[in-house]
């Protein structure tokens, strides 16, 4: 993530010229320069040094802070959007929302190298993602002109209690740290265990690969599932046992059973996550509190979720035992089952 914020903010930020500033320092350098000795001047050239450095590096942490914050911002409004414009289908639309957000992933992640070398560089590898960017920005902006006073502007709860008095909104907020918790924590460590086990990098990527792929089915027939199974808390708890037990699998079963394994844990995860963000939406009564209680759960459960996990891998080391990160993983999915199934149960924020 961080090599591909870099590579952006080469390509697209420029520095402002300021030439009169930058003449009123030549002239200072030059000055201060005559009047010091040779040691003094290398002295001196290292400091420039540092300093073209130190601006680099909080220029591209003022670049990726920005575009942090508009994802944030998005993933937090759109879940109000989706209940304001599909109130009776808002949680089957949630569930083609999990799965635009799994193909944009798996697209941008499999094609921007093949993309790089038949374009001729990098640049423009990552520069042609401007396209869908510029395409998402026309929608939005027709979106606006036909709605120009907003949509919460008759909006009771825009002004409501605080989320965090709400025993729901904590139930909707834990699931999803338990969800992100485990994600973080499984991606960062399957590769280096399936290394470990003999597997190629170019084996594990595909193992990976797998898993993020067999998402997308689940998130589109999630909805579909939970009616015919009769409850969401059910489904939930199945769906992380299953999770559980597919990460199990590919760390102990024979390595010709990874594939499969991979297939299932994509199937449990995607059902996992399609339904915990139709819980942003079908907890709240209006479209503004879907915001409130999606800004909530997916900021908590984000910062969270990834210090629990930097937590436990702390306490884990390269060529160690399974068993630790199995037990951890485990011990999130059963977090998820209790405050999932909490979750499901009727009621709002």
């Amino acid at each position: 993530m961080y090599d591909y914020m870099k590579a952006l903010h080469a390509r697209f930020c420029r520095e402002p010229e300021l030439q009169k500033v930058r003449a009123e320092l030549d002239r200072s350098y030059r000055e201060i320069k005559a009047r010091l000795g040779q040691q003094d001047q290398e002295t001196l050239l290292q400091l420039a040094d540092l300093e073209n450095e130190l601006r680099e590096e909080a220029s591209l942490t003022s670049f990726i802070a920005g575009f942090q914050l508009g994802m944030g911002i998005a993933g937090a409004a759109i879940p109000g959007l989706i209940k304001h414009q599909f109130p009776d289908r808002a949680s089957a639309m949630m569930g083609v929302y999990s799965a635009m957000i799994g193909v944009g992933s798996a697209a941008a992640s499999g094609l921007s190298v093949p993309l790089s070398n038949m374009l001729g560089g990098w640049r423009f590898g990552l520069g042609i993602w401007i396209i869908p960017i510029l395409l998402g920005m026309l929608v939005w902006g027709a979106y606006f002109l036909r709605h120009p006073d907003g949509v919460f502007q008759n909006d009771p709860a825009a002004s409501g209690r605080s989320l965090l008095r709400s025993g729901k909104a904590w139930q909707v907020t834990v699931f999803y740290l338990s969800r992100v918790g485990a994600a973080y924590f499984f991606y960062t460590w399957i590769p280096i265990f399936l290394r470990q086990r003999g597997m190629s990098y170019e084996d594990a990527g595909f193992i990976l690969s797998v898993a993020m792929f067999a998402q997308l089915p689940a998130t589109l027939s999630a909805h579909v599932l939970e009616k015919a199974m009769g409850g969401r808390g059910l489904l939930i708890v199945m769906a992380m046992a299953l999770a559980a037990l597919s990460c199990w699998g590919i760390l102990y079963l024979p390595l010709d059973w990874a594939v499969w394994m991979a297939i299932l844990f994509g199937l449990a995860t995607g059902t996992v996550f399609s339904r915990g963000m139709a819980l942003m939406v079908e907890r709240a009564r209006t479209p503004s509190e879907s915001i409130r209680l999606s800004g909530m759960s997916q900021g908590i459960g984000f910062t969270m979720g990834a210090l629990l996990s930097l937590l436990f891998t702390s306490f884990l080391h390269q060529g160690g035992s399974f068993l630790p990160f199995c037990l951890v993983y485990t011990l999130f999915c059963v977090l998820g089952m209790v405050s999932g199934r909490m979750s499901a149960r009727p009621g709002y924020v």
